[in-house]
């Protein structure tokens, strides 16, 4: 599967401030864990095995992850090669727009 992972390094990425981990509290009070709280590593991980209309959600819900998250050409053929071997609908499938993911996402997937 195609990575869907920017390879910039993690520090980089301006990823908001905080706390590393809810245990950088240095309580034992329950802390209550949220997607962004987890380390960046777990966010890479779980992003490269994203399918491309997953990743293109998730890349769209912060800055953050859209500096990380990876919605390429190829992770887009992939998608659609994918979908055609299960014989599912696809997006634009009399024309295979691969110009940006607005045009690509235009058609509707049953």
């Amino acid at each position: 599967m195609a990575s869907t992972v920017a390879a910039e390094a993690p520090a980089a990425l301006g990823r908001p401030h905080g706390p590393a981990s809810p245990c950088d509290h240095g309580s034992a009070a329950a802390v209550a864990v949220t997607l962004l709280s987890l380390p960046t590593e777990l966010h890479l991980a779980v992003s490269r095995y994203l399918p491309y209309p997953d990743a293109l959600s998730l890349k769209q819900t912060s800055t953050y992850f859209r500096q990380i998250v990876r919605t390429d050409v190829p992770l887009k053929v992939e998608w659609l090669l994918e979908r055609r071997r299960l014989h599912l609908d696809c997006p634009n499938s009399h024309r295979c727009d691969l110009g940006s993911d607005l045009e690509f996402c235009r058609g509707s997937v049953s």
